[in-house]
């Protein structure tokens, strides 16, 4: 079932723009109308091969589809076109089957051989990032596409021969899309994020491993690959928390100037043509540390509460992402860690002195990474990266990561983790707002 409110978009900047028909594929169509359908998953996590539920609501007909079971618990949704017909496929990709496997299996229901048969290829390695939706090589479908380290490499599901592309960083977050308007005989862009040291993170445009554009992307909780004009051409943005309740939706027009869009605090987000009407993109966006969801079938639109039965979270495309290795346990944590434990340890303090919000230490001489607020199987936030010593709050050598909202913001029992040569390291919070140390 769907229930739909409307509300109204906080503020937003509107444009005049002739529409026209655009030539890039429509993301999240599974059933070839031209219209993004929503997309949700639930998570049965009842160790069955198929612990994954989609849920796919047709905007058109007002109809949801519950009955695509695809994939545990730690597989990765990769949804888009691979095989060029229009409509989008189910995908997950998952680490190898196998004792001491690293590469990783792509698992594609093709469209167009009925959408019931497995496609299994091998490519990537675990260490890779994946990256869904990205045309590489302009064909009209969508390649395989992993991040290794400073490099983009990808391939299309039927080809033996892939294609690397050099960054020249390792991004923070990354999208594909066509910024220049060549997709049909070049194909995507990459834009991703590089967090500097000394200055504001920059969103950088890359084609073919050469620079062509650079913004300035302050905050950035991730980017966005999003046509704010309707000429088929996607323009370079990314989105920002702002204060406690909301987010900042940030896009650079065709002329470099900022276009902003206040909505509610974003948790996740998908971008898609939801609006029949208007070839302006729209976002759809699962509340911060909340159940509901908002979508807007433009970027100018009123926002629409929605409800799909049963829907935990959102698939997206174009989403930079590491697969889930098998854990030892069901909650996801390899490692139970104690809090307190003890001077040079872990510390959770909820006020930090030189910003009011929330910071975490994690134990000295151990290097985690990654560091997220986890409650019931959904991450909250991940926490920025401030380094272990030669900074403003340093306390010796203790990695320290800074979250956006002081720590009693955060609801009861709470997980942090992090990663650790490989494994998950787990501590458990039971009052965000208290001091653990």
């Amino acid at each position: 079932m769907l229930i739909i409110i409307s509300m109204k978009l906080k503020y937003a900047f509107v444009f005049n723009v002739c529409l026209v028909s655009s030539t890039y594929a429509v993301p999240l169509d599974f059933n070839g109308d031209g219209v993004s359908e929503l997309f949700g998953i639930e998570n049965q996590t009842d160790g069955s091969p198929n612990e994954k539920v989609f849920h796919i609501h047709d905007l058109s007909t007002s109809a949801t589809d519950d009955s695509n079971e695809f994939g545990k618990r730690t597989t990765l949704e990769v949804p888009a076109d691979y095989d060029g017909d229009g409509v989008t496929d189910l995908a997950i990709v998952q680490q190898k089957e196998g004792e001491g496997e690293t590469a990783l299996t792509w698992r594609i229901k093709l469209s167009s051989a009925g959408g019931s048969d497995v496609t299994e290829v091998d490519f990537g390695t675990v260490e890779d990032r994946v990256l869904s939706g990205c045309d590489r090589d302009g064909d009209g479908r969508a390649d395989l596409t992993v991040i290794r380290k400073k490099q983009i490499i990808s391939q299309n599901y039927d080809s033996e021969s892939s294609t690397t592309d050099q960054i020249g960083f390792k991004p923070k977050y990354a999208a594909c899309g066509d910024y220049d308007g060549d997709a049909e005989s070049v194909g995507d862009e990459l834009i991703a994020v590089r967090k500097l040291k000394n200055s504001k993170p920059k969103i950088r445009v890359i084609k073919a491993g050469s620079l062509l554009q650079q913004r300035n992307a302050k905050k950035a909780q991730g980017v966005l690959a999003i046509d704010i004009d309707g000429d088929g051409i996607k323009e370079v943005g990314y989105y920002r928390h702002k204060g406690s309740n909301n987010s900042q939706i940030i896009v650079y027009d065709a002329n470099g100037n900022k276009q902003k869009y206040l909505v509610s605090r974003i948790e996740e987000i998908t971008v898609g043509a939801y609006d029949e009407s208007s070839t302006i993109d729209g976002v759809f966006i699962k509340v911060n540390s909340n159940d509901s969801f908002r979508l807007h079938r433009n970027i100018n639109s009123e926002a629409e509460n929605i409800n799909i039965s049963d829907t935990e979270g959102l698939v997206a495309v174009n989403q930079l992402q590491k697969v889930g290795q098998t854990s030892s346990n069901e909650s996801g944590c390899d490692v139970d860690r104690e809090a307190p434990d003890g001077g040079g340890g872990f510390l959770w303090k909820p006020v930090s002195d030189s910003n009011g919000k929330v910071v975490v230490l994690t134990p000295g001489g151990e290097f985690h990474e990654n560091l997220r607020i986890v409650k019931d199987e959904q991450v909250l936030e991940t926490l920025d990266y401030v380094g272990n010593s030669d900074n403003s709050d340093s306390n010796g050598l203790r990695n320290h990561f800074r979250g956006d909202l002081p720590g009693g913001s955060y609801p009861n029992n709470i997980t942090v983790i992090t990663t650790l040569n490989g494994q998950n390291h787990c501590w458990l919070i039971s009052d965000p707002g208290e001091r653990v140390d």
